[in-house]
């Protein structure tokens, strides 16, 4: 399911550790990293566990809890938990991912989060919760804990678990340790697409290095769709006269080489800056429009969907299959109607 509330993801975990109590072990794969910020959520989680029938009252201190972030976003941290941070320093480790094993099951939630106030709190986020019922793991997801050596969370997680079926999953979930994920979502779309929808984000200071869209993406789904809608999902900085964050050069040359003038999808900053990721196309097979989504970590750049594993960025992402009618309010939710690139001032921060 997709979450659009900032705070809901949270919610939902806390009902998980009320109802399941106290993990064996505790993971989290995040950018950008606030230490203090993850005590306190720890804090609530070990809190919310007490209240489970099955709850033994303790603190998480005795558990195995490890955090993986990227270098450039670690400033220390306090006792209580490990922080690791990713050893490949020419691929910037982007991944969100918070896994908690317990007794009879695995619960894991993963998208476009840091481990941050701001993405657990503020930011319009785009989040899924997954729970199988049983200690079972996408394989992709298992093969990134296997590239985690020396992180205890991970390999218990890992020695823990088994693959999930492919069958039992919302999607088909991908990581980019391997290859890029880009081209398998190009390569699995469908020929033709109606309209495609790129949201792409606004960051806070320190939220990210990347940038959240740039024209080699952009190119490609031009060439593949040439005769498409596209509606982008560009932050709102100023409402009158209308000002967005991007770049005008870049999408003037991405209209020329489309039929249609591009919409542009101006997205105000309440209730909360926009930070989820999302690419969106439309088509119709069989006379019900369907929606082939990818949804996740990858901002719509060439470094996080495109470039070679040797530099490209370390993602995690799903592509999903739902109808259009479904799929549709994850926009109607982002609330602006469309202008033309000529209604607009563009800023590039």
């Amino acid at each position: 399911m997709l979450l659009e509330g900032p705070a809901s993801l949270e919610d939902r975990w806390l009902a998980v550790f009320r109802e399941l109590g106290e993990p064996q072990a505790l993971l989290a794969c995040t950018f950008t990293f606030h230490a203090d910020f993850f005590a306190d959520l720890l804090a609530r989680f070990a809190e919310s566990s007490c209240e489970s029938a099955s709850s033994e009252g303790r603190s998480f201190t005795h558990l195995p809890i490890d955090v993986v972030c990227d270098r450039a976003c670690y400033n220390g941290h306090r006792v209580g938990y490990n922080v690791t941070l990713w050893p490949n320093s020419s691929r910037l480790f982007h991944p969100k991912i918070l896994i908690g094993l317990f007794s009879d099951e695995v619960v894991w939630s993963d998208g476009s989060l840091n481990l941050t106030p701001a993405g657990w709190h503020r930011n319009r986020e785009m989040a899924m919760l997954h729970r199988p019922r049983l200690r079972t793991l996408p394989r992709e997801l298992r093969e990134l804990l296997a590239a985690l050596p020396g992180v205890a969370a991970a390999q218990r997680i890992l020695n823990s678990t088994s693959n999930q079926r492919a069958a039992d999953l919302p999607g088909l979930y991908l990581t980019s340790l391997d290859a890029p994920i880009g081209p398998r979502f190009v390569s699995a779309a469908p020929k033709y697409a109606e309209e495609v929808h790129l949201v792409a984000p606004f960051f806070e200071k320190d939220e990210s290095l990347d940038l959240s869209l740039d024209d080699r993406w952009l190119h490609l789904l031009a060439q593949r769709y040439p005769s498409a809608h596209f509606h982008i999902y560009l932050p709102e900085l100023e409402a009158e006269p209308l000002r967005v964050q991007g770049c005008r050069e870049m999408f003037q040359k991405l209209e020329r080489q489309l039929a249609h003038r591009i919409a542009i999808h101006p997205v105000a900053p309440a209730p909360g800056y926009l930070h989820g990721k999302v690419a969106c196309l439309v088509h119709t097979p069989k006379r019900i429009q369907r929606a082939r989504i990818l949804v996740g970590s990858p901002n719509m750049t060439h470094a996080a969907l495109m470039a070679p594993t040797s530099h490209g960025n370390v993602e995690a992402a799903w592509i999903l299959d739902e109808r259009w009618q479904d799929a549709k309010r994850i926009f109607r939710g982002l609330g602006s109607k469309a202008r033309l690139i000529d209604d607009a001032d563009f800023e590039e921060i």
